[in-house]
């Protein structure tokens, strides 16, 4: 979920009301109940009331799978924080799959479902009623800040300790911004990425300051990197984004261009987790949620992502930077081949560059240089957008975009940052720099 801009809470409303059920939940709390005794994730979150009707999950045996959800909802999408809830009990937690959402809400945008504001932790259990979230409330936290990264770190540390799995998938479930800046950022001076704003608290987490690692490090150094980590938000399908994470991640799946309210289709996507024969790993669900985005749920664009590739693909972008850099007879051939290039995103398409359309415009200038770096770039593409999705009008979606804006305050903001380590390890940014001077 999803978009970026408020007036789409109102379009979700309606959504709600064409495609959902009609009467929105009674406004009370029966279904918030909470047990404290039981965050630890034992019997009665995990037992024979699961959606198998066994008691596999309590098998003191690490599980197969966790599928985390950090569905902050504490900003215009909040009632989204229902509607994907009961999309997420639709198949639940079971055959050793532990299904676990860390929801936040706003005090004012919708006052469903108990009009409940603080933060909640819910395991979450097969449930045919669309009109109620009925899983249990593990715990309950009280107000949190869900754009702080130890909030997310500690969310990851609770579910690694009380619900170990082989396997761990994680969804950031709010905005996205990969490098366009309409936020609380405050202008273009301080343009930075981020996903995960909290409006309460006025915070998100910054792509290039690091946020994101950060609330990622603690669980990585406990467990090694996550098999996947997902976007459930806009605009954040960047080869930038996918670089920063290839330490933290083994594959990712996200949109470059806005997400509207269906966004991920969470059903298929834990009927494949919970099929004990299919084993599926982190890419098989990398390709089944961003697939069924798109011809499922009419999103724009979705592609899966093997994140081990991104240094392969960050040295065939330098290697472009560098030759342009050094040969600036070759910058009118690439200033044509960005103007010619397609965007993911209707009005801020330089922000949202497709890297293999801008590529394949390479190709076709009248400088034979260019043409094996641009190759270049493809070939590595080949390798590490494992699959991509697109509906008109991105039908042409090539898995990853790129960060090609002039206006000088994003140009120093895409440079700066400790977490910006696309911007470290490339020239990228300096032939940006470059070529924004002419």
């Amino acid at each position: 979920m999803k978009t970026r801009y408020a007036l789409l809470a109102l379009i979700g409303l309606t959504w709600l009301l064409a495609g959902c059920p009609k009467d929105p939940p009674a406004d009370d709390d029966d279904d918030a109940t909470t047990d404290d005794d039981d965050a630890t994730g034992d019997d009665d979150a995990t037992g024979d009331d699961d959606a198998t009707g066994d008691d596999d999950t309590t098998d003191p045996d690490i599980a197969r799978w966790s599928f985390l959800v950090f569905m902050n909802g504490d900003n215009d999408l909040e009632i989204g924080v229902w509607l994907d809830l009961n999309e997420l009990e639709g198949v639940g937690s079971g055959d050793d799959v532990h299904v676990l959402v860390q929801a936040d809400r706003h005090p004012g945008y919708w006052d469903g479902d108990g009009d409940w504001s603080d933060t909640r932790r819910y395991y979450i259990t097969a449930d045919a009623d669309t009109h109620t979230v009925s899983s249990t409330v593990v715990e309950n936290l009280g107000e949190l800040n869900m754009g702080d990264p130890e909030v997310l770190s500690d969310f990851l540390m609770w579910a690694h300790t009380n619900y170990p799995a082989e396997r761990m998938a994680l969804i950031l479930w709010d905005h996205g911004d990969g490098w366009m800046i309409d936020g609380p950022q405050g202008g273009p001076d301080g343009a930075q990425g981020a996903v995960s704003w909290d409006e309460t608290d006025a915070m998100q987490m910054s792509i290039a300051d690091g946020d994101l690692n950060a609330g990622l490090d603690d669980i990585v150094a406990a467990r090694g990197p996550l098999d996947f980590v997902g976007f459930d938000a806009c605009n954040m399908a960047c080869w930038e984004v996918a670089h920063s994470l290839r330490d933290h991640a083994l594959y990712m799946s996200a949109s470059g261009a806005t997400v509207a309210m269906e966004g991920f289709q969470y059903q298929p996507a834990l009927t494949l987790l919970r099929d004990v024969a299919a084993d599926a790993d982190g890419g098989d669900l990398a390709l089944e949620l961003a697939e069924a985005a798109v011809t499922e749920g009419n999103e724009w664009s979705f592609s899966a992502v093997d994140l081990g590739g991104m240094d392969a693909l960050a040295t065939a972008i330098d290697d472009l930077a560098t030759e342009v850099l050094a040969d600036p007879s070759l910058d009118g051939a690439v200033l044509e081949a960005r103007d010619q290039a397609r965007g993911l995103d209707m009005q801020w398409t330089e922000f949202y560059l497709d890297l293999r359309d801008f590529s394949e415009q390479l190709t076709q200038t009248n400088e034979p240089a260019l043409y094996p770096l641009a190759d270049g770039i493809m070939t590595e593409m080949d390798q590490c957008v494992i699959g991509t999705w697109g509906n008109a009008p991105f039908a042409f979606n090539g898995g990853l975009t790129m960060f090609f804006h002039f206006s000088p305050g994003y140009v120093h903001a895409y440079g700066a940052g400790p977490g910006a380590s696309w911007a470290q390890e490339t020239h990228w940014d300096e032939l940006v720099d470059h070529l924004s001077s002419l």
